[in-house]
């Protein structure tokens, strides 16, 4: 009876610490389910401890970044974000240029808490950061979500900016749809190329099956200024991403 009371204790210390949102608490149905992907939580850390592989003195600390829920026609879901620098020993953020963070996206179904897709080990960023904004978007006429979140560097007097975003594929997977550079900039190498562009999903296209992308380009490449164009990035059902039109003037950089 001692025993079965203490389990009791510390599960609510360890539900009690997680983050409060908006529109849900976590679940302890979840809080398990999580357990089975990233091992046990750590409670004195207040997150899901991974390992690097490559360093045996960093490691990653997994929180939950982003918990929506979406009512579908087949109930309700919960998309969640969990996300992580890279950690050191002493308990610092940040790792090297070369270190990515790292994300795991989950769609769980409420009722019975069911995974219908996860994806529990992107790794994206730069200097050991991984990105903390990220959007639910709806991507089809259907009840088709997916996230949207972006990321930038500078490096060696360049700065790069990336759009990307992820969905469900297949039969419980989440992959890539496309990476777009909505920045780039080398004035900080006497250079005389700026690009920026600005997406939107076009939700006006109800009889696709995924909505297509309308991609605004606007800037100069080596000084010759560009005309102001907004190009239109089509689905490709087969390959289930994006494709990228034909004279795209982003396919260099």
């Amino acid at each position: 009876m001692k025993k079965f009371s203490k389990s009791i204790i510390l599960l609510a210390i360890i539900i009690l610490s997680f983050p409060v949102f908006s529109e849900a608490r976590i679940s302890s149905s979840i809080f398990y389910l999580l357990n089975q992907v990233y091992g046990n939580y750590d409670a004195k850390r207040k997150c899901w401890v991974t390992p690097i592989e490559s360093s045996s003195e960093s490691y990653y600390c997994m929180k939950i970044t982003k918990s929506k829920i979406i009512n579908t026609k087949s109930g309700k879901r919960n998309y969640l974000v969990l996300t992580s620098d890279v950690i050191n020993q002493s308990g610092e953020e940040g790792g090297s240029h070369a270190e990515s963070g790292k994300v795991g996206l989950f769609i769980i179904k409420l009722k019975g808490t069911k995974l219908l897709a996860a994806n529990p080990e992107i790794f994206l960023g730069s200097w050991g950061r991984a990105p903390t904004e990220w959007n639910l978007i709806k991507l089809a006429p259907s009840d088709y979500w997916g996230w949207q979140t972006s990321f930038g560097y500078v490096g060696q007097g360049l700065y790069f900016e990336y759009y990307i975003l992820f969905a469900p594929y297949g039969k419980r997977g989440i992959k890539e749809l496309t990476t777009i550079q909505t920045h780039f900039d080398d004035s900080g190498v006497d250079g005389s190329t700026e690009i920026t562009a600005k997406i939107k999903v076009d939700n006006s296209k109800v009889h696709e099956r995924v909505f297509p992308l309308k991609v605004k380009i606007t800037g100069k490449i080596n000084g010759k200024k560009l005309r102001v164009r907004t190009w239109v990035l089509p689905f490709n059902t087969k390959k289930w991403q994006y494709v990228q039109p034909k004279r795209w003037p982003l396919a260099d950089f």
